[in-house]
């Protein structure tokens, strides 16, 4: 059951480090593919700095801002950070990925420091009041 309401339209995230890579969030055994300790590590992360205090989650069209910030000039390829993540935000910040219309991001060098800042902007009208949680 969901009801609209008139919310700010941008949720803002920022995690103290950045997202694992898929070779370490995942794994194979056999038949099936699972979730790794650091997998699970890092989705507790998020659950616990994204959990929405009114209960909105966006429903429809979105854009979504990335900024992650390295630590050091070693090879982090940007489209290893996306699914972890944007796997992580769905049914916190937005009901589906599938809604995302446009997605930015940027790498940004700092020495010592690591972390994801996270913008998810809806469209008029596309955000609602979740009763339940929708994990």
């Amino acid at each position: 059951m969901s009801t609209p309401v008139n919310f700010d339209d941008t949720i803002h995230i920022v995690l103290d480090s950045i997202p694992p890579s898929l070779n370490s969030y995942y794994r194979h055994g056999g038949r099936r593919t699972y979730i790794t300790k650091v997998g699970k590590a890092f989705a507790r992360k998020v659950a616990n700095k994204v959990v929405h205090p009114h209960g909105y989650c966006f429903v429809g069209p979105v854009t979504v801002n990335i900024t992650f910030t390295v630590p050091d000039k070693r090879a982090h390829d940007l489209d290893n950070f996306f699914k972890a993540l944007l796997d992580n935000l769905e049914g916190w910040t937005f009901t589906n990925d599938q809604y995302i219309t446009q997605l930015n991001s940027r790498k940004v060098y700092k020495k010592n420091v690591s972390k994801t800042e996270v913008e998810i902007r809806t469209h008029p009208g596309g955000y609602e009041l979740f009763t339940k949680n929708l994990r």
